[in-house]
């Protein structure tokens, strides 16, 4: 038996060639919107977080993206990630100030917020003058203080700030000289440090009485923690909060595309409080 070798098909039929665009029609239809949807999630990759640009990081606001894990937007505007409040002062006759205990008294004094302060001489923990910030959104605020100077004045005067029921910072600041800061109404407000707020308000208190786990300890800038005595006086004037931002700055971005998926690994530096 022998066998006949076909010569090579010189080309295709017309059905053949239909066959082969219906094919090839098909598997564009499907591909085209992939290289669209692709094309478009880089471009927006690119735009939206670009080498060298510096965006902000802030808490999200929005219930459904909360209840979905997103705790935190980036923002290009650093107004759209800061704390929804604006600077808030709190002088010793502001409806934001309260006592606890007793012996404080007023003093007209030029050198202090408003022109008045209150005063009270070294007493017990209970012995408390307090500024109450209500209406604030979750984030870092800094925290500011303001008072005369006295030679009767503490040497140790103990700020602490809480939200809620959470301590967010203990300050020690002498209050024998004048603060040292940025001026406001006419008097220089020193930072006392940064506070996070998770809640919705932040009380910063004046204790009459230093922290007896503090004394013997050294402050920066005070030296050994004394404890207050008698003979010495805390001043209550004002109190004032700045809202903080959280910067982020993006240092490299590569994108890779492979099939129906669209991967990107981002290089940031987070600049917090």
């Amino acid at each position: 038996m022998s066998h006949k070798h076909l010569p090579p098909r010189g080309g295709y039929s017309m059905l053949e060639l239909q066959v082969a665009l219906v094919v090839l029609g098909i598997a564009l239809s499907g591909l085209l919107p992939l290289l669209v949807m692709q094309s478009r999630v880089q471009r927006g990759l690119d735009a939206r977080m670009a080498p060298n640009q510096t965006q902000y990081l802030g808490p999200t606001h929005d219930a459904w993206a909360r209840k979905l894990g997103a705790k935190a937007a980036l923002s290009l505007s650093p107004t759209l990630a800061a704390p929804a409040a604006p600077t808030l002062d709190a002088d010793d006759s502001s409806a934001l100030y309260s006592e606890a205990g007793t012996a404080w008294t007023a003093a007209a004094d030029a050198g202090a917020y408003g022109g008045s302060c209150r005063k009270r001489a070294g007493g017990s923990a209970s012995d408390v003058a307090s500024f109450s910030f209500t209406g604030l959104r979750p984030g870092w605020y800094e925290v500011f203080a303001t008072w005369p100077a006295g030679a009767a004045h503490a040497g140790f005067a103990p700020f602490i700030a809480w939200d809620g029921a959470a301590k967010r910072g203990t300050y020690l600041v002498s209050q024998v000289a004048a603060p040292v800061g940025n001026l406001n109404g006419g008097r220089p407000w020193a930072k006392l440090g940064n506070a996070a707020v998770a809640g919705t308000s932040l009380r910063v208190d004046l204790a009459a009485q230093v922290d007896p786990s503090l004394v013997g300890s050294t402050w920066p800038g005070l030296g050994a923690v004394a404890s207050l005595t008698a003979d010495v006086q805390v001043v209550a004037d004002g109190v004032r909060l700045v809202p903080l931002r959280n910067a982020v700055s993006v240092t490299s971005l590569t994108k890779e595309l492979a099939g129906e998926a669209v991967a990107a690994r981002v290089a940031v530096t987070v600049v917090t409080p």
